[in-house]
């Protein structure tokens, strides 16, 4: 679990480094420049071991001139950093109503899950969900947006690396 969360902490630290780097124009230049052919594409790797193709320089501008759409995507792959890390915790059985970060994590999971807003219901939350002062109750139901807004990137590194640290 603990080598799951160094991971997603990782890769979610890429994800924001990327559209930074993309705005140095003499990093973007570079990233052209080694893919100069204006048809490069990246490949993704079907199931069926076939290769699906994009274009990489309309989506590396694209990343440079919409900074809206990337805060977006970036909110989504955070969210999708702490699903994945909550999802795994409840395999592993780590879920632990008596541990207020873990509590807070499995809430923000279904808030990051489901349109990025809390979501309280059958008398949630039913144990104390609370991180760095933050804490949770019925009355937040319905409010967000969550990740970015209420919560931030920092907040998220802090929780993970605290529960991390708790295993």
């Amino acid at each position: 679990m603990r080598d799951l969360i160094d991971r997603a902490l990782g890769i979610a630290t890429v994800q924001f480094f990327t559209p930074a780097m993309l705005g140095h124009e003499s990093i973007y230049r570079a990233i052209c420049t080694e893919y100069d052919d204006p048809n490069a594409t990246a490949q993704f790797s079907r199931r069926d071991q076939t290769q699906h193709d994009r274009l990489l320089h309309p989506d590396l501008l694209a990343a440079r001139q919409s900074p809206q759409m990337t805060l977006l995507l970036l909110r989504g792959a955070l969210g999708s950093v702490v699903v994945a890390v909550e999802d795994e915790m409840k395999r592993a059985g780590l879920r632990d109503p008596n541990r207020p970060e873990r509590e807070f994590l499995r809430h923000l999971r279904n808030a990051s899950a489901h349109g990025n807003m809390w979501h309280f219901q059958r008398g949630e939350p039913r144990a104390v969900a609370q991180f760095n002062g933050f804490r949770l109750d019925a009355s937040m139901h319905g409010t967000g947006p969550v990740l970015f807004d209420q919560f931030g990137p920092g907040d998220v590194y802090d929780l993970l690396t605290t529960i991390r640290t708790s295993l």
